[in-house]
């Protein structure tokens, strides 16, 4: 576990991005303005500034006590921010690691790693952790964790409650969240605790419609501000994106059948195209599903969860794309269901599919670099072929991709770090 939680750090150290824009902004100044400073702060999904605000309270407190603003050039503020995604990385490898043995699989450490590597969370936990994904992840990783001390204990009231305290947190962070709760309803009317579904969902109600009035108790109004686009690229691209097409989720109920077919399957914004790794995970999962009779009920339950998480987005579906996403933003939460995915395929193979495993996250570092770092004429209309037609026509070669995107940008990071030392 020390070494994979290594290797992780290892490569989130050297690109790591200290930087707040776009949708990170919102929760960002949601967050300053929820402990008093005197910013534009609007509440959108601001659930994710719960668990940064003790991370960006205890910058504050260094700053205060003498070290600044700024350590290295970079604000305090947003060290804090990139601190917390990344540390919500390091309790998901122990949670998931929980979850793993939980249900029977061996290993663990192995499976998670990969997993981090090859699906959307290295990507917003690393090059964008002012985004709530992480955090999401997160509490979906916890919520996991419950749903199988559930389905041993349905009649434990208190897991009822964690369950439901959990998923009220999870709203709050994203409002799709909500349709989570049909696994938890299905595997605990299945097992006859009526009185915990009961509970379970009166808890998530309650919870989530207390947590969403905090922002009018501090007056802080609900919106986005204007000139925030969630849909935009980072500002650390070369090049401004193109207008989103659709809109955004804010603009209301624009329903299409088909969105998470795309969501899954296309090479502008597929999640099994983008983190094909994701692809493999769900076959594991789905044979786990199979063979583990033991776990049938919790595995169907928490599939169940996932499935509601991606049909939901039908309701908004020209949005689906998620604006200028690295792969499929909104389905990173689906992590419990691909860890447990690839561990599963890790025993039934008995490692063997550990190269293909590693090619996938080749696959998916090679795009992450584009889509981040950026490349001419980028625009939020490109998509996997755009970036692979570089290479086709030549103005793109595999010796610059080193040169230029990685080999400089990680050596200027540890000669910083160094410096700092």
């Amino acid at each position: 576990m020390l070494a994979a939680i290594g290797a992780y750090l290892l490569l989130a150290l050297s690109y790591v991005q200290v930087t707040v824009n776009n949708d990170g902004l919102v929760y960002y100044d949601f967050m300053r303005r929820l402990v008093g400073e005197d910013v534009p702060g609007y509440a959108y999904q601001f659930g994710s500034s719960f668990w940064n605000l003790p991370f960006y309270l205890t910058g504050r407190l260094v700053s205060i006590l003498g070290a600044g603003d700024t350590v290295s050039g970079l604000a305090v503020g947003n060290i804090a921010v990139a601190v917390a995604a990344n540390v919500a990385v390091i309790v998901i490898f122990y949670l998931s690691w929980r979850l793993i043995r939980g249900v029977g699989l061996r290993g663990g450490p192995g499976a998670i790693l990969l997993t981090i590597l090859g699906t959307p969370l290295f990507y917003y936990a690393v090059f964008q952790p002012a985004y709530k994904h992480a955090v999401d992840t997160l509490l979906l990783t916890v919520f996991a964790l419950l749903l199988l001390k559930a389905d041993r204990d349905p009649r434990n009231t208190r897991l009822a409650v964690a369950i439901g305290v959990v998923l009220a947190f999870a709203i709050s962070v994203r409002y799709a969240d909500g349709v989570l709760i049909v696994g938890p309803l299905f595997l605990l009317i299945r097992a006859r605790a009526f009185m915990q579904t009961y509970i379970l969902t009166t808890v998530a109600i309650v919870g989530a419609t207390a947590i969403l009035l905090i922002p009018l108790a501090r007056g802080i109004p609900y919106g986005l501000p204007a000139s925030t686009n969630p849909s935009s690229p980072s500002q650390t691209q070369p090049a401004p994106a193109a207008p989103s097409e659709g809109g955004d989720i804010t603009n209301g109920v624009q329903f299409s059948a088909l969105a998470p077919v795309k969501m899954l399957f296309t090479t502008k914004r597929g999640l099994f195209i983008w983190t094909p790794l994701t692809f493999f995970a769900t076959i594991g999962y789905l044979w786990f599903a199979l063979r583990a009779r033991e776990q049938r009920r919790f595995l169907f339950s928490l599939g169940l969860s996932a499935m509601a998480l991606l049909l939901v987005h039908a309701l908004w579906g020209a949005f689906w794309t998620g604006g200028y996403s690295f792969s499929q933003r909104f389905l990173t939460g689906l992590f419990p269901v691909f860890v447990i995915g690839i561990a599963a395929l890790l025993q039934m193979t008995r490692m063997l599919v550990t190269p293909l495993l590693i090619a996938c996250i080749a696959w998916s570092m090679f795009l992450a670099l584009y889509h981040y770092y950026g490349y001419d004429h980028v625009s939020e209309r490109d998509g996997v072929r755009r970036i692979v037609r570089l290479y086709t026509n030549g103005d793109e070669t595999l010796t610059e991709l080193w040169h230029v995107r990685i080999e400089g940008r990680v050596e200027h990071r540890w000669q910083a770090y160094w410096d700092w030392v």
